[in-house]
């Protein structure tokens, strides 16, 4: 739904005259929209800055466009990085957007941090059902910052 941009994001309710704010339920700033959500709101980009620097990147791409092209260029193969950052967007899409919902609906906010966690948790549990038992040195930090050992 994020990718294929049909996400009902208050940019969408506004051409549908269903709500007049159109501003970003969770930081307060922008046009709430599927690319501000995932990519321009200072939540969602510190808690994929934080995800990235768990696998040793650091932020290269600002956009949602420049993002998600980084994404499908990168992330083939079956390396371990690899596996843990397309579970770990799969994850992010799901909990900002949760995160978005808990605001909108229940006036309910949680921390970036708490938000990471729930990512890494659901990563970890992912993982587990793989088998993914070889740790080598290259490996051994991933296992470390997504407490996977």
């Amino acid at each position: 739904m994020a990718i294929l941009d049909r996400l009902p994001t208050r940019d969408w309710f506004i051409r549908f005259d269903v709500v007049n704010d159109d501003a970003c339920v969770i930081c307060g700033s922008g046009m709430e929209s599927r690319d501000h959500l995932f990519a321009d709101c200072f939540y969602a980009r510190n808690v994929w800055n934080v995800v990235l620097g768990l696998c040793g990147i650091r932020s290269i791409a600002d956009s949602w466009d420049q993002r998600l092209n980084w994404l499908v260029v990168s992330l083939k193969g079956k390396s371990l990085r690899t596996r843990i950052l397309k579970l770990a967007w799969t994850g992010f899409l799901y909990h900002v957007w949760e995160e978005r919902n808990f605001k909108f609906f229940r006036s309910i906010s949680r921390s970036s941090e708490d938000t990471v966690k729930r990512i890494k948790e659901a990563v970890k549990i992912k993982l587990y059902s793989l088998s993914l038992h070889i740790i080598d040195d290259g490996n051994k930090e991933l296992y470390i910052n997504w407490e996977l050992i």
